[in-house]
């Protein structure tokens, strides 16, 4: 067997692995992407409501779940901004390269117009091309952690507002409200882990902690 059928059989074995391991490694990234939204806003919330995050635990499928919907926005905003810039970059190859193949007088007319703007016209070498690789991928790099310290601050300022807007109900009249088995005084709602529910209670001031099993919730939307 020659070296050419040699690549071709070995590209047969392995090629589907090659995809599932790559499939994987973007599953992997997803999900950590998604469990760092659910942690950042979770943060933002407890810290600001003074929650002990050890009591309010949560199950892994909630984390994943709760940074999905919280990145939707997101996801949303980023294939929007994909799809404008494509259409863009197609647009405008697709324009050059027609503008080209009318004549020789338009190519010139391309050729100093990129000149004009500092774009290269001739073809780069090989290290050239290797070095700018590099740089390129440095660059994507900084910008993409960049971006996504800039998401994990968004979604934990949004865990704020959200803590704000409940110490605001609290002041005025709580919009849900829950009532504890061993405990007297009914409780303002503030969140709910796998095990425990915390609330807040506005005559004595201070937060409890009271298990799943052993409250009754009322809210106001059942009366409306």
């Amino acid at each position: 067997m020659d070296a050419k059928k040699w690549r071709a059989a070995l590209g047969d074995i392995f090629g589907d692995s090659v995809k599932l391991v790559d499939s994987a490694g973007i599953a992997a990234l997803l999900t950590a992407y998604l469990y760092c939204v659910s942690t950042a806003f979770t943060h933002g919330y407890f810290h600001t409501l003074g929650l002990d995050s050890d009591l309010l635990d949560r199950n892994f499928h909630q984390i994943i779940y709760s940074g999905l919907i919280q990145s939707l926005n997101s996801f949303i905003w980023f294939a929007l901004v994909v799809f404008i810039l494509v259409t863009i970059y197609t647009t405008w190859r697709v324009s050059i390269s027609y503008n080209v193949r009318k004549g020789y007088k338009t190519a010139r007319k391309i050729v100093r117009l990129k000149k004009l703007c500092r774009i290269p016209t001739k073809k780069p070498t090989k290290l050239e091309v290797r070095y700018q690789l590099h740089f390129n991928s440095a660059v994507g790099l900084f910008m993409a952690t960049l971006g996504f310290v800039a998401l994990l601050l968004i979604h934990e300022s949004e865990g704020v507002k959200r803590a704000n807007l409940i110490i605001q109900s609290v002041q005025n009249e709580p919009e849900t409200t829950f009532k504890a088995g061993n405990y007297e005084n009914e409780l303002v709602f503030l969140y709910c882990g796998v095990r425990n529910c915390a609330g807040y209670d506005p005559k004595l001031d201070r937060i409890v902690y009271v298990p799943q099993q052993q409250l009754s919730i009322q809210s106001k939307k059942y009366n409306k």
